[in-house]
């Protein structure tokens, strides 16, 4: 196959435009009448079924032939003021106009630029690439002796580091009862996940109790209900899984990544056929709105003496 023949098949910009050229021919087949008369407006069939079916959505029956008229005729009052605000170049200054234009612009380039569907080698390879986002949770085991944030004295926290100290002086047991404050949840966890642990406590906690070893008493370590001595029984690290068990999951993130390739280069494309002018560079906009919000107290100043 000729190089230049496979380069074009794979630039989605010629995709774009074949797709798009095609369904423009589409359109003008088909509305080849409306272009010959475009003062007509024209309520199809379908328009009146679709209008039907969205009222029987909504009311749960079927409209009267006066309620379907007065419906029709809202959707023509519609249409012409929509024509008529085109042919004044109504939405060019209007920023949610264009706003949504650009948007269903990309919604349309959404849907035409359409990634292949890649073999298992290239999401084997994808997922290799990206194991972080497909990592099983890590999952700890710890026991936590709580103290509650109404007691943070500095006399607090040294009974917390005198009992620290006690507790790792103890053989590998279960925690004693009656230590620490009551707390409204378990003083036991068995592999429990990472999240979960960050729900629970926060994250900041999450993040400090990931980093302990195990088989330690260690803390004070802080979290939104006070602070917390720690003991870690058990870490199991996360694991990738294989292909064959998140295959649609790996599928789902790939094709999301290849669609904004796509349309990144879809917009190269078209930004070529522009030529931009910025008249100011921004960073010397930005100095000059900054001196004059400095100047500005200055000269309110400077009028109040004059009166």
């Amino acid at each position: 196959m000729p190089l230049i023949f496979k380069k074009f098949i794979r630039d989605p910009f010629a995709h774009f435009m074949l797709i798009g050229a095609a369904l423009f021919g589409l359109y003008a087949l088909v509305n080849d009448n409306e272009e010959a008369a475009p003062n007509r407006i024209i309520i199809s069939e379908a328009d009146i079924q679709r209008t039907t079916s969205q009222w029987q959505q909504k009311w749960h029956r079927l409209p009267s032939e006066s309620e379907l008229l007065k419906v029709i005729e809202r959707q023509i009052r519609e249409e012409i003021y929509y024509r008529e605000a085109l042919a004044l170049d109504l939405g060019r200054e209007d920023p949610i106009i264009r706003r949504r234009l650009a948007e269903k612009m990309e919604f349309i380039a959404n849907d035409l630029l359409i990634p292949t569907e890649p073999s298992d080698e290239e999401l084997t390879a994808y997922l290799a690439a990206n194991p972080d986002k497909f990592l099983s949770p890590v999952r700890l085991s710890f026991s936590h002796i709580f103290f509650s944030a109404d007691n943070l004295s500095s006399e607090s926290l040294l009974n917390q580091k005198s009992l620290l100290a006690r507790l790792n002086e103890l053989p590998t047991q279960p925690v004693p009862s009656g230590l620490g404050d009551s707390f409204n949840g378990k003083q036991h966890y068995q592999q429990i996940a990472d999240y979960q642990v960050a729900r629970i406590f926060g994250r900041q906690f999450k993040e400090a109790v990931v980093t302990l070893p195990v088989g330690q008493w260690l803390g004070p370590i802080e979290s939104g209900y006070g602070r917390h001595l720690i003991r870690v029984d058990d870490h199991i690290d996360g694991q990738l899984p294989p292909l064959r068990e998140i295959r649609s999951k790996v599928l789902s993130y790939w094709r999301t990544e290849q669609q904004k390739k796509s349309n990144h280069s879809l917009y190269a494309k078209l930004k070529e056929n522009y030529q931009i002018v910025i008249m100011s560079k921004p960073s010397q906009m930005l100095k000059k709105s900054v001196a004059s919000e400095s100047q500005a107290p200055k000269e309110s100043l400077e009028t109040v003496n004059r009166g």
